[in-house]
């Protein structure tokens, strides 16, 4: 799934559409994961893109109270099959997808700003450590597709 808007209603019509599209489709072959995307563009360089990911599976019915949008429906291995809706809000922060992806920028970020204390103007990203380096890839424009 790309879009909140899916199904064309909100997310219980989401997850709703998405329990009708697997119904009948075991658990083991119910994959999934949640995506996140950060790019990080500055004058004179290339945009540096840096991805976090949380996979899981598709749950067979809605569980928890806690998230929003599809968190009823996504269980995650690393809480015991639960969903995150019923994570913790600080279990949720540890295993999002987003928190994966500002973890590997963080360190960019700061070697960025160490750079432009010493010299006085930040250095292009081709002179980031290659443990720095994150992956150069091309993101879609998505959002500004008219629907």
């Amino acid at each position: 799934m790309r879009s909140a808007r899916w199904s064309g209603g909100g997310p219980e019509e989401n997850n709703a559409c998405l329990l009708s599209k697997l119904s009948g489709v075991p658990p083991e072959r119910r994959g999934a994961a949640f995506r996140c995307a950060l790019a990080l563009c500055h004058a004179g360089g290339d945009a540096l893109v840096v991805s976090g990911a949380c996979r899981g599976r598709i749950a067979l019915a809605p569980r928890g109270t806690g998230g929003f949008g599809y968190d009823p429906l996504f269980e995650i291995a690393e809480l015991g099959y639960r969903t995150f809706a019923e994570a913790s809000p600080e279990e949720k922060a540890r295993l999002s997808h987003r928190t994966r992806a500002f973890a590997k920028l963080v360190p960019i970020l700061s070697l960025l700003a160490r750079q432009q204390g010493e010299a006085g103007s930040p250095r292009t990203p081709h002179r980031l450590s290659p443990s720095l380096q994150p992956a150069r890839v091309f993101v879609p424009h998505e959002h500004s597709r008219k629907s």
